[in-house]
């Protein structure tokens, strides 16, 4: 059964606060009015930045961004994603964000691929179902949940505050509130490869373009784009 969390009276909690240069921050669950905001900004972000759909074109085809919207809007209403907001005078703003669904030993993805209509997503969601085929997480990793990855965006004008490091220590208190043991992404570009080992990931898998387009999806066979699936453990 797909993992939905119980958002009550007690959400949303905050996982994580700091202040620097006179600036307050912090990291709590992502409230769903917000949703919204979120989705925008890996549309304008996200999209065109990330190597997978940029590849395939999603951000060019507004049937592929359509496409986008609503694999992202299903992942959020899960309530298990997290944000972060600046705090100057007391304003209290969303810069970041990480989409963070839960992946069950038990989900059926049986029919869930034939929601998307675009090509250029549909191609990405394949790699995808590739990438973590090949990786088997649930199963090297022992146990029966994890939680995620499906984007992390930092706004352009609050880059250079070491947030998408943040948001990814965040998960740990996240987990271990929710009682999931481990933490699970595909990550696509050497930054974020190395941002995930800095903050204590480890390497499950890696499967390059060219070995998806060898299983016959739509990739470039002379790319050297290694996208590399790595794990943390909070037991």
């Amino acid at each position: 059964m797909p993992f939905k969390r119980n958002w009550d009276a007690s959400c949303p909690i905050t996982w994580s606060q700091w202040e620097e240069d006179g600036v307050s921050w912090l990291i709590q669950d992502l409230p769903p009015q917000h949703d919204a905001l979120v989705v925008d900004m890996l549309v304008e972000q996200f999209l065109p930045d990330e190597v997978m759909c940029n590849t395939t074109g999603v951000h060019k085809e507004p049937a592929g961004v359509a496409d986008a919207r609503l694999y992202w809007n299903g992942a959020l209403g899960k309530r298990t994603s997290l944000a972060c907001y600046r705090v100057i005078d007391g304003v209290k703003e969303l810069v970041a964000a990480n989409v963070c669904p839960v992946k069950c030993l038990d989900d059926d993805d049986s029919g869930g691929i034939e929601q998307y209509k675009s090509t250029s997503f549909l191609e990405v969601v394949k790699g995808l179902d590739y990438i973590e085929e090949k990786a088997q997480a649930l199963q090297v990793l022992g146990v029966e949940k994890y939680l995620g990855g499906a984007g992390l965006v930092v706004r352009r004008d609050a880059r250079g505050a070491r947030l998408g490091g943040r948001l990814l220590q965040a998960r740990e208190p996240l987990c271990r509130h929710l009682g999931i043991d481990a933490t699970v992404t595909t990550f696509t570009v050497p930054p974020s490869q190395k941002l995930a080992t800095k903050v204590g990931f480890k390497l499950l898998t890696e499967v390059s373009f060219s070995e998806l387009a060898e299983a016959g999806l739509n990739f470039p066979k002379d790319s050297d784009v290694v996208m590399k699936v790595m794990a943390k453990m909070y037991k």
